[in-house]
């Protein structure tokens, strides 16, 4: 490989299978089960984790993106893969605290927080889920 390849992640790691996010929640996996390519793989392959960190901006003229800290990191050739970000309906009482998205291992930890579910497991109060994407609950 030419040059050097910086991979900068709003979440505070690597990639990991969103599709196995309904399996954290229910207990039968842990996040780790999900993770595609722990920190190691990411050094062993030259490529620089800049995880938890923000583009916020790109400076075309400079070739820079910006970062939520202030930094300027230097590009020849960027590749932007946003991710997504899920939508709310706009029904009544979708801003109302109990209301979550579920797309990222923080939804899932949010989740398990409100419902109180010790190590994963317990009894759960009445959860009630609205799926248009890939990730679908298993979980009973």
């Amino acid at each position: 490989m030419r040059g050097e390849l910086v991979v900068i992640g709003n979440e505070p790691h690597g990639n990991y299978n969103r599709i196995l996010l309904s399996q954290v929640l229910s207990g039968e996996k842990v996040f780790a089960d999900t993770v595609l390519n722990d920190a190691d793989w990411y050094a062993e392959h030259g490529i620089a984790l800049l995880a938890g960190r923000k583009a916020v901006a790109i400076n075309r003229a400079r070739h820079r993106v910006v970062t939520g800290d202030g930094n300027l990191l230097p590009y020849d050739r960027p590749v932007l893969a946003t991710g997504a970000k899920p939508l709310l309906p706009t029904l009544p009482g979708t801003p109302l605290k109990g209301i979550v998205t579920f797309c990222a291992v923080a939804d899932v930890d949010t989740m398990l927080e409100r419902a109180a579910l010790p190590f994963h497991r317990s009894a759960c109060r009445t959860l009630a889920f609205k799926n248009d994407g890939a990730v679908v609950l298993s979980a009973q």
